[in-house]
């Protein structure tokens, strides 16, 4: 096999040209974050959130934002309501991928946290107290 030299491009000029790196990277609100292709539900919640990285630390717990901040080994990763994340803007020109990974994670919140809400009518025949 014979590699053509002339035409090859080196991968640090291709993550600088495509920001291939910062795929990910959304501003909600006024924060900055990497989101991870990872949805989690978090204990006593009600609703699925997705995942991301951040620069910092913030003390573990919710904010005012509904943001949760947790530690993942030694990474500070938060967990972004989808309120939040419907409103999140992708911070670098990436050929769009940004923009689909959000569409993919807001869509997959909407699905998992529909199945999450039980009606009135189901609770009541679940629980035995149907009329």
């Amino acid at each position: 096999m014979s590699v053509n030299r002339e035409n090859s491009v080196k991968f640090e000029e291709l993550v600088g040209e495509s920001q291939s790196d910062k795929i990910g990277s959304v501003r909600v609100a006024e924060f900055e974050f990497q989101l991870c292709d990872h949805l989690q539900k978090i204990e006593g919640e009600d609703a699925y959130y997705a995942t991301a990285f951040y620069d910092g630390l913030k003390a573990e717990g919710r904010d005012i934002n509904g943001i949760y901040y947790s530690k993942m080994g030694d990474m500070p990763v938060a967990l972004l309501p989808l309120s939040l994340l419907q409103g999140a803007e992708a911070m670098y020109q990436d050929q769009g991928q940004t923009d689909a990974m959000l569409a993919r994670a807001v869509k997959a919140l909407e699905s998992l946290n529909a199945k999450l809400v039980v009606p009135a009518d189901v609770a009541a025949v679940k629980s035995g107290k149907a009329a």
